[in-house]
């Protein structure tokens, strides 16, 4: 069983905020630590390897959990522009790309954390499978037409593929996860891949 120290638990009964080695300060919230002196300094030398990597807004936005000796984000969802609304093909790729405002990007989670981030929480791990599946597709398309970048490749979906939630079109789809879940199906990447050579967008 992995060794998780909670928001709760792990911090001192005095909340004070936490000030990392090179000098930014952060709430007791973001880091919680110990109140154990080697788990202290184990957890303080994390704070500045991931200084290193994560701009110190994004690592202030966020709240972090102490699991077998590493920090890990709490990311318990995928960003939404509301609880009811999925997000654009271009917001997807935002999240992917460079984040959502001062949420870690889905690129930064991947390579500073691989699969860990997840957490192994089910909801993370289907809707991970989704949203990568479409960053994917975004470069693929990239690869498929010289020249094209993922502007070039979102121009394209949302063109020939387009979203609207009111519509009853059978060419349409009403959320882009309705679009994900139809890329899931047998042969409809390799479809839309290869159809981007006769919509040619540059």
């Amino acid at each position: 069983m992995p060794q998780v120290m909670s928001l709760s638990s792990a911090q001192s009964t005095s909340p004070l905020p936490v000030i990392s080695g090179l000098g930014n300060l952060y709430s007791h919230t973001t880091f919680p630590l110990s109140i154990d002196v080697d788990i202290w300094a184990q957890q303080m030398k994390a704070i500045s390897a991931l200084e290193a990597k994560v701009s110190v807004e994004k690592l202030q936005w966020h709240e972090f959990l102490w699991v077998n000796n590493a920090w890990l984000p709490h990311i318990t969802e995928f960003w939404k522009p509301s609880p009811t609304t999925m997000p654009s093909y271009d917001e997807l790729w935002q999240e992917y790309d460079t984040g959502i405002g001062n949420r870690l990007s889905l690129c930064q989670l991947t390579n500073i954390w691989g699969a860990r981030w997840k957490r192994n929480i089910a909801s993370l791990k289907v809707e991970g499978s989704r949203r990568l599946k479409f960053v994917t597709l975004v470069e693929g398309l990239c690869k498929k037409v010289n020249g094209w970048t993922p502007e070039n490749a979102l121009e394209y979906l949302n063109r020939t593929y387009p979203i609207d939630s009111s519509s009853t079109n059978r060419t349409t789809f009403r959320s882009s996860q309705a679009f994900m879940d139809w890329l899931q199906k047998k042969g409809v990447f390799e479809e839309v891949v290869n159809n981007c050579t006769s919509c040619h967008a540059v």
